[in-house]
């Protein structure tokens, strides 16, 4: 396998090494000033919020992988690499040797169905949420997505390679088989990992909500890199005002969904109004509303409006600011979301924690985006329409 040429400003290696840096230290400042400082049960749930954000960034990183493969758009091409060192068979099992202390903590981070002060659960709930029977079930859940991560790297390598159709052709197919089980197993952990905070409050349409904040942050981050390294290789070759036209409609796309599923669950919470649905909200009273005023405002009006411009789609500098702030957002959102499960104020670990796990995700992205070249030979749609573009002098 070719490794990545370093010499650009874009270096995985140096990322790599850097993150792991950062993982070390963050996670020293995070246990060691966090105990002593704010006790355990908040840096518990900073730690959760942290474990949380990066994996689901991993997540909506190989559920974009298997979009591309099922569907064969070209703009997918630029950031495919990217999103396969992203969900990479190296951060899932990151990931899971992280769960660790959260497993070994459940009557800190799920104290509302374990532990001295468990409440009483009802029906299927009961078997469900027991502690060995839902370790098993997170670290099933991480096996298949590494299994699926392996499956589609291997193949796009191998293709590089040998230069076969076939593998392609069954990779598409087995892409389109992979989205159905992305979506199955993406609700039943989130149901377990999240929803089960709260064993009382369950909603119906968490999964899909989840699985377009996943996808959004990993197009997003993989969209700022193909911006921000446009003039160096391998990216000058391919980027295009099509290309980032594309991407840009898909980041519509998505802010758009993410929109509206998170409109649908307040509405069906809000017209249902019992107790055991909008407990959720009241849950999230006060300053939180303010912080959920700047998460639609910042999420969906901002970009939604920037984003129906084809002028600002087309420019390179517009674009990557709004992926950022896009990105920013699923902080904001997923912060929203997690941490008044366990707390109604900020704390200085919550930052701590979210930088120890950026770190971590970053050294296993970039070992694995130092393994290949940092764009696919078996598929050259891209540099041939930029070619064409060359050619007609635009």
């Amino acid at each position: 396998m070719n490794e990545v040429q370093e010499g650009t400003t874009f270096s995985p290696k140096k990322w790599s090494s850097t993150g792991l840096l950062v993982a070390v230290l963050g996670f020293i400042a995070l246990f060691g000033g966090g105990i002593s400082t704010v006790g355990w049960d908040v840096t518990m749930a900073s730690y959760f919020f942290g474990f949380v954000f990066w994996l689901a960034l991993t997540i909506g990183c190989i559920g974009l992988q298997k979009l591309h493969h099922t569907v064969r758009g070209s703009w997918g091409l630029s950031v495919l690499r990217l999103w396969e060192a992203g969900g990479s068979v190296t951060s899932f099992v990151v990931f899971a040797i992280a769960f660790l202390p959260i497993a070994f903590s459940l009557p800190t981070v799920y104290h509302h169905w374990i532990g001295p002060h468990a409440e009483e659960l009802h029906g299927g709930k009961t078997v469900l949420l027991t502690p060995a029977f839902f370790i098993a079930r997170i670290f099933i859940y991480l096996a298949v997505w590494a299994a699926y991560a392996a499956y589609f790297r291997n193949s796009t390598v191998k293709q590089d390679e040998t230069g076969d159709l076939k593998i392609g052709t069954v990779r598409n197919t087995r892409g389109a088989v992979s989205l159905v089980v992305f979506f199955l197993i993406n609700t039943l952990f989130i149901t377990d990992l999240v929803m089960s905070l709260d064993p009382h409050w369950f909603s119906t349409i968490l999964g899909v909500w989840s699985a377009v904040s996943m996808g959004l942050g990993a197009l997003s981050f993989a969209a700022f890199i193909l911006l921000r390294y446009r003039n160096e290789e391998p990216w000058s070759r391919v980027i295009t005002p099509k290309l980032t036209k594309d991407i840009g409609n898909m980041l519509f796309v998505l802010t758009m969904l993410w929109c509206y599923t998170t409109l649908s669950q307040y509405l069906i919470i809000w017209s249902g109004n019992m107790p055991e649905f909008n407990r959720f909200y009241l849950a999230r009273d006060g300053w939180w509303n303010i912080l959920g005023g700047v998460n639609i405002f910042l999420g969906f009006f901002v970009p939604w409006m920037l984003l129906l411009s084809p002028r600002v789609k087309a420019n390179y500098s517009t674009l990557l600011r709004v992926t950022i702030l896009i990105f920013v957002v699923r902080i904001i959102d997923w912060y929203w979301n997690i941490i008044p499960y366990f707390r109604q104020t900020p704390a200085w670990t919550d930052a701590a924690a979210w930088i120890a796990f950026a770190g971590l995700w970053f050294f296993a992205f970039g070992r694995t985006a130092a393994q290949a070249p940092l764009l696919v030979s078996h598929d050259r749609r891209l540099e041939e329409m930029k070619q064409m573009e060359v050619a007609h002098g635009h």
